[in-house]
């Protein structure tokens, strides 16, 4: 410690500082990106009395997160609209008023949510805590699309994101500094796998229709065999440097996986679709906002898929963009795409064999029938004894 000495008092002292300390208290649910009046300042201080409706509406405004959905309902959505249409039009809307007026006014309000949580690059993503328990308390149908960028993603932090059990769209890059695109993390393929196999445990992810893992210092072949434990994923994308070197392996057996589950996604600029239908295109797009990507990534698994309904007509999702916004392009990595090869018709139809019809091991199925039992000649011995007692 250095000391300062001060001139006007002849005081010697040491100067210290604490480190900033966070709050307990989250804020992100109530957090907007416009300006609220409050209603203080339209107080009338000439000869008269203001509008009682504008004050009402300016109150209503202002303390709309501490309403109840029933007491929104009671007056009705007529009532309701207008405040609903200001907030949206001043960008007032935050997490908790949205999710009043969707418990309120389920059919009316059925539009997306998107909110964008800054962080600091670097930091541990201490708010996926906050996230998994105020979504899991959502009392209405709702699907979730999570980006979590450039911040410090350990193990448990993958296990808690099972708890989500709408996430339909997940993002995770992990923070790196390096020319290689990798970070020094606990994150490898052997857990990969065993995140693939708690999912199959838990039966979680049931929504989950598209994963993107970045930066992550595992291989592409223990990447892929990790997420083929995802029951609904059918859009996968995995960038980084042992990417590169596993891909020449898919070159040579066609783009498919050897179990026969995924099939690389051309993206290397060959086929663009209009943007929207390369995956890498709309990553690195800069007119759209990483929700619209997200919405995007989700509309394209569900044409593969050719499900229409899920696309015209799904449900509404909130979209949560967390961390640093900027994403970079490291030279050494590689980004590969996968779409999951769905089993034919035949497959589908095809009766489950049974145990007896399979066999033991990964060997020919053997008949079992007419099949004569062996019988050692000492077992032999020992019957013949019993049954001679028994006569006798």
């Amino acid at each position: 410690m250095l000391e300062r000495y001060d001139r006007k008092t002849g005081q010697v002292y040491v100067e210290t500082t604490a480190p900033a300390v966070r709050s307990m208290v989250t804020t992100w649910t109530s957090t907007v990106s416009g300006k609220k009046r409050n209603p203080k300042m339209y107080r009338n201080s000439r000869i008269g009395s203001a509008s009682l409706y504008d004050s009402a509406f300016r109150s209503c405004v202002w303390n709309i997160d501490l309403f109840m959905p029933e007491a929104l309902r009671y007056y009705g959505w007529t009532f309701a609209e207008k405040i609903y249409k200001h907030l949206k039009e001043t960008d007032n809307l935050s997490l908790t008023a949205w999710t009043i007026f969707r418990r309120a006014f389920p059919k009316e309000v059925h539009c997306d949510f998107h909110i964008n949580v800054p962080e600091r690059r670097g930091a541990h993503p201490h708010l996926i805590s906050s996230f998994t328990s105020r979504i899991s308390s959502f009392y209405f149908a709702c699907l979730t699309f999570l980006c979590i960028r450039n911040l410090r993603l350990t193990k448990d932090n993958l296990m808690e994101l099972t708890n989500i059990s709408n996430l339909a769209v997940l993002v995770l890059e992990q923070e790196s500094d390096g020319i290689y695109g990798n970070c020094d993390s606990d994150i490898d393929g052997r857990f990969i796998k065993t995140w693939g196999r708690a999912v199959h445990e838990k039966k979680a992810f049931k929504e989950l229709k598209v994963l993107s893992l970045k930066n992550f210092t595992a291989g592409l072949l223990d990447f892929l065999q990790g997420v083929t434990a995802f029951p609904a994923l059918f859009i996968c994308n995995f960038d980084s440097w042992y990417a590169r070197k596993d891909i020449e392996e898919f070159i040579r057996d066609e783009r498919v996986f050897n179990n026969g589950r995924w099939r690389q996604m051309l993206t290397n600029g060959t086929r663009n679709d209009g943007h929207n239908g390369n995956p890498e295109i709309t990553w690195w797009r800069r007119d759209i906002t990483i929700h619209r990507k997200m919405q995007i990534f989700y509309d394209l698994a569900a044409s593969h898929l050719q499900q229409p309904s899920i696309k015209k007509a799904r449900q509404a999702a909130m979209s949560i963009d967390y961390g640093d916004s900027k994403s970079l392009r490291y030279s050494m990595s590689y980004s590969s795409w996968f779409v999951r090869i769905l089993p034919s018709k035949t497959e589908l139809t095809q009766p489950p064999k049974r145990a007896q019809d399979i066999g033991v091991g990964n060997g020919p199925c053997v008949a079992t029938e007419n099949k004569k039992r062996k019988v050692r000649q000492l077992k032999r011995a020992d019957l013949g004894l019993v049954l001679g007692s028994l006569g006798h």
